[in-house]
């Protein structure tokens, strides 16, 4: 039977409109942080990777530098930063171009996500259900901009942390989706042959891009394969040897689906082992135990810091308690399954977490870049259960399950309060250098400028003056300085 919009479905609609649309508001008052002139032109200490795209030149020549699996993401933070900002000159002038490209670039990601998470807790992608509507709703206000940020944010403050971040992340839900909506929503998984190359392509991209996605890749496409195995085994004949047994197992799912899962556990390998020649993993070491250490007081933090990351978890476990309490269905079944893996996965990911590395800039291993896949663990099963219990609970259960919604949206909603412009005295200085006609400029400004602090030498502003003068705000030749 088709579902109608109600009003009730329309303001669904508005909610989740309004709610981005504030995002984007809120992105915009951020001002541009230290890595990105670097990254985007990119500086000298950026550009080995680009020369490398599958990172052969670390391990060939046994070179380090900056983030050698990690070519996409550097690829396309330059491609976007070197043409987006021009593009938008049409319309805005050059200094509003660059926060208007950074505010796009965040508020289509935090779109992206949102709208991918709806997906997989509905199995639905038409944005005429209202079911679909509801879930956005439920979700998208826990990407918090000021709020919880600090604990939770999936989408950074800082544009190349939302580049390296969240928007590889879309890309890795992209390629989670088919196979969940097959194993979770019944959907028929047709391995056609264009459908395998992209997913190969797909796979080398993402064991490509960004801090997380290779060590997630070894999680979830195992985790994916398991779970059609033992699919496969229940759907097997009882009275056949266990060897037999496995075989039918496997014969149930497409060989092709097995090859890009496969394919896909080989990149992430590769890709850790490429991360090997980081230049980044030879400075701050810590011994692994200190580290573990470090991820206890850093989990404290993420839980006492505010009510963004316990109420999140509160709501999932309470979710999972609600569906062992209803009838046994096998629409029940399936999501106590996922809730399980959620979970059990979020931990296996903490306990792995500090074999990673160990970074200064991020003193308790975990925070909120490192929090995310279980950010959006956590987020996913609450919706996806959400919606089954608002469809299946009754009379009075209904009525206050749904106002411990309404309240738990009301929490992550009132927390986001307006942002101040953060962005002031950048945009001021920018708009200095712009009317400046000297060579070497003298800032009279104390903020970092396309810095993570004050450039007090006129040389070191010479990256960022060559991406200034690449967005038509400043001359090639200029370079400023401020004081000490």
């Amino acid at each position: 039977m088709k579902q109608r919009f109600s009003w009730v479905g329309w303001l669904l609609v508005f909610f989740v409109l309004l709610d981005l649309t504030y995002s984007f508001r809120q992105y915009y008052q951020i001002p541009l942080d230290g890595d990105l002139s670097s990254i985007a032109l990119p500086g000298p200490s950026n550009s080995p990777v680009l020369t490398s795209p599958l990172g052969i030149r670390a391990w060939r020549n046994q070179e380090y530098y900056l983030g050698p699996n990690r070519y996409f993401a550097y690829a396309f933070t330059g491609l976007y930063f070197h043409h987006v900002p021009r593009w938008l000159q049409v319309v805005f002038s050059p200094i509003d171009s660059v926060y208007v490209a950074c505010a796009l670039l965040k508020a289509l990601a935090q779109a992206a996500l949102v709208y991918l998470l709806g997906i997989m807790a509905t199995g639905t992608w038409r944005l005429t259900r209202p079911r679909l509507w509801l879930a956005m709703a439920l979700v998208t206000p826990i990407f918090q901009v000021k709020g919880y940020a600090e604990e939770m944010a999936v989408v950074d403050w800082c544009i190349s942390y939302a580049s390296f971040y969240a928007v590889p992340v879309i890309w890795l839900l992209v390629y989670l989706l088919p196979f969940h909506l097959a194993a979770w929503f019944g959907r028929p998984l047709l391995p056609g042959t264009w459908w395998v190359l992209l997913w190969l392509l797909l796979a080398v991209v993402l064991a490509l891009s960004g801090p997380l996605i290779p060590a997630l890749l070894l999680l979830l496409a195992p985790s994916l394969m398991l779970r059609l195995l033992v699919r496969g085994w229940q759907q097997s004949k009882e009275q056949a040897s266990w060897p037999g047994r496995f075989r039918q197992a496997l014969a149930a799912t497409p060989w092709r689906v097995w090859l890009v899962l496969g394919f896909t556990v080989l990149m992430g390998l590769y890709s850790l082992y490429v991360g090997q020649y980081n230049i980044e993993n030879t400075s701050s070491e810590l011994a692994v135990k200190e580290r573990y250490e470090k991820l206890w007081m850093g989990i404290y933090y993420e839980l006492a810091g505010g009510l963004g990351v316990p109420v999140l978890l509160l709501v999932a476990v309470v979710n999972h308690y609600f569906l062992r309490a209803l009838p046994l269905t096998p629409e029940r079944r399936r999501l106590l399954v996922l809730g399980n893996w959620v979970f059990v996965l979020a931990l296996v990911y903490l306990a792995l977490l500090p074999l990673g590395g160990y970074r200064g800039y991020r003193p308790n291993v975990i925070r909120r870049d490192t929090l995310i896949p279980i950010t959006l663990g956590l987020t996913f099963f609450f919706a996806i259960s959400a919606v089954y219990l608002v469809r299946h609970l009754a009379g009075r259960w209904r009525a206050a399950y749904g106002a411990m919604l309404a309240l738990f949206v009301f929490i992550y909603t009132n927390s986001d309060r307006p942002l101040d412009d953060a962005k002031t005295c950048e945009r001021a200085a920018l708009e200095y250098l712009q009317n400046s006609r000297e060579t070497v400029t003298l800032l009279p400004y104390p903020c970092a400028i396309m810095a993570w602090s004050p450039t007090t030498n006129a040389p070191d502003s010479e990256v960022a003056m060559q991406m200034l003068a690449r967005w038509r705000i400043v001359r090639p030749d200029q370079r400023f300085y401020q004081q000490p």
